[in-house]
């Protein structure tokens, strides 16, 4: 796939989750999102960057696809892993 193809792609998920999350309940929300870091992250994976940055966004990867399971299984667990995604990403950001 072109990257073109993925932008629009990727376009196409945002609106279509804008309506879902109009619609579903509110705890889905926040799946959508981690659904769209991920493809995201897919994206990024094709762009040249340090390898500290690219060593970052792999373990984000690997932590995303470990840890959105935790809304099915344990809220509070799964809310506390936003919590250390969030810190993470903002330690990584202005370090």
């Amino acid at each position: 796939m072109q990257k073109r193809d993925e932008w629009f792609d990727l376009l196409a998920y945002l609106s279509v989750c804008a309506k879902e999350m109009y619609i579903d309940p509110q705890i889905y929300a926040p799946l959508r999102l981690l659904t769209v870091m991920q493809r995201l992250l897919a994206l990024l994976a094709d762009e040249q960057m340090s390898a500290a940055d690219s060593a970052f966004l792999a373990e984000l990867q690997q932590e995303l696809a470990e840890n959105r399971s935790l809304l099915l299984q344990d809220r509070a667990a799964f809310g506390a892993y936003l919590d250390r995604l969030v810190e993470k990403i903002a330690v990584h950001n202005f370090a």
